[in-house]
């Protein structure tokens, strides 16, 4: 079926399922909500507009030139600021200017360079595990996934170490805003993380600009130096887009690939046989638990969507954990299974608003469990964990372990440097 159908029914009279993300319900276990849903209808109303729930209408709507992505639905009576810099963000642009900015970016990270990171990032996880003071009652998100993806950041962009923990709260604090449904009592902290990352950064870009360095602020302000439609705010968006996808993004899905193989112990004793399929564990890991949750749209016009009639500026949002565990996608969605072929999850998006910090992402997630698959002997949960919220990242905010780790030679000065 095509995305616009010749007739349909108002979007107010199709009796559409709300999707409570607030709800008891759904805080509890939201893939057996999600898979109800479904079975009513491919859309529901949500808190703030309507949500695609399934796979194969969120592939093709995202095909549609007249919905576009945009970075946050921020109201502009809430915070005036925020709703600039989402408006602002490459995240909400599209047509000709989207596909400039992303070539810049592409350049930046082209695949051949983020290879020659590789071998820093498994340094980086290296010394973590090395660090570990009692592998017997570890806790592998504050000790590993946690601090993992500031340190691995901090030399790619030619960050100095001792500014990594700043720059780490300051995403993981931007990163709220995808915690759309209630993220208002933290806006004025969103606010000035918003902030100060871009001072810091916009005189990180100054500093590169004078003396270039091998790192991505360098090849990013080199790009956009190149185009003379560029503009030093377009610069600063690039590298905005790309520390924040880098940091919390991959915090969040490493520690929940990490909790997915202590899950299953025939994945993870099928993964240690052959470490050469990180790549395959690293997109089941993205399609089984994504980080973040709701991509936002909004509609440039009217449009009948399989049926149902949407007004123009309608906000639509895709659910990742809806559309990546849609048995149309893969069978048997809620198993976690390393052997599978498909890599269509919408965890990084996708066509021109797929996340631009993908690459590199996907290399340190990869990196990341390499090391464990090298190290790790023995391992196994000890205690009870929280998580992040539900309706956005659903991250394990600990993962307490026994640990059984094999040395590693002298990994102790990756950060001495």
């Amino acid at each position: 079926m095509s995305v616009t159908s010749s007739s349909g029914i108002a979007v107010e009279a199709a009796g559409l399922p709300f999707l409570d993300v607030k709800g008891v319900e759904f805080q509890r276990d939201p893939y057996d909500v999600l898979d109800r849903l479904r079975a009513q209808s491919w859309l529901v109303r949500s808190p703030l507009g309507y949500t695609v729930i399934g796979y194969p209408e969120a592939r093709e709507i995202k095909r549609d030139s007249d919905i576009v992505r945009i970075f946050d639905a921020v109201d502009p009576g809430l915070s005036p600021l925020l709703h600039q810099k989402a408006a602002e963000n490459m995240s909400s642009q599209s047509g000709p200017r989207l596909v400039k900015l992303r070539k810049i970016v592409v350049q930046a990270l082209r695949p051949r360079q983020v290879a020659v990171y590789r071998e820093g990032m498994s340094a980086i996880a290296h010394m973590l595990l090395d660090r570990i003071v009692d592998p017997g009652h570890a806790d592998l998100v504050a000790e590993f996934a946690g601090p993992y993806p500031g340190l691995v950041m901090s030399p790619l962009m030619g960050v100095p170490f001792s500014d990594t923990v700043e720059l780490d709260e300051w995403a993981t604090t931007i990163n709220e805003m995808g915690n759309h449904s209630q993220y208002d009592h933290r806006i004025p902290a969103i606010e000035a993380a918003w902030q100060s990352m871009e001072d810091y950064l916009a005189g990180l870009i100054a500093e590169r600009r004078a003396h270039p360095h091998s790192d991505i602020i360098s090849d990013l302000t080199e790009g956009a130096d190149a185009d003379p439609e560029m503009t030093e705010d377009d610069l600063l968006s690039l590298a905005m887009a790309v520390v924040n996808a880098s940091i919390d993004n991959v915090r969040a899905q490493l520690a929940s690939t990490i909790e997915a193989l202590l899950l299953n112990p025939e994945q993870w004793a099928a993964f240690k046989a052959d470490l050469s399929q990180a790549p395959a564990v690293v997109e089941e890991g993205l399609r089984y638990f994504p980080a973040g949750d709701d991509i936002q749209h909004r509609l440039l016009a009217a449009k009948n969507l399989y049926g149902i009639e949407l007004p123009a500026d309608t906000l639509l949002f895709v659910s990742k954990k809806g559309v990546n565990r849609d048995p149309r996608l893969v069978p048997d969605p809620h198993v976690f299974r390393i052997d599978r072929k498909s890599t269509a999850h919408l965890t990084f998006g996708f066509g021109l608003h797929a996340c631009v910090g993908a690459i590199l992402a996907r290399a340190a997630i990869g990196e990341g469990l390499i090391a464990l698959g090298e190290r790790v002997q023995d391992w196994g949960l000890t205690g009870s964990y929280g998580r992040s919220g539900i309706e956005s990242s659903a991250r394990p905010l600990a993962l307490p372990v026994h640990l059984d780790l094999a040395p590693h030679g002298e990994s102790d000065h990756a950060l001495d440097s």
